[in-house]
């Protein structure tokens, strides 16, 4: 649910993050990635995803569903980053399939 109520930014319901965080810890798991969209831009930290990231051991995986964004095969442009300190650094990504 996106407290924000809008169509251009989201966050997450603080009580759902904190739910999630300490049942992921109880299960001895710890959140590695957090994936979002960019709808028509590319897939590059903004300085809004620069501003709230929040979590420095997670990658930050951004999907660009923009047409010219599109890999080859027409499947969306995919980037990951380490995001900490508002400063992103891009992280060489293989898919492999």
């Amino acid at each position: 649910m996106n407290v924000l109520a809008s169509s251009t930014l989201y966050e997450i319901d603080p009580a759902q993050l904190l739910r999630i965080s300490i049942a992921a810890d109880d299960a001895d798991e710890v959140i590695w990635g957090i994936v979002h969209s960019h709808v028509a831009s590319p897939a590059k930290p903004s300085v809004t995803d620069t501003g709230v990231a929040g979590y420095p051991d997670a990658l930050y995986l951004i999907v660009s569903l923009a047409q010219s964004q599109s890999a080859p095969d027409g499947e969306p442009g995919i980037r990951a980053w380490w995001i900490v300190n508002r400063e992103a650094t891009e992280v060489e990504l293989r898919i492999q399939g």
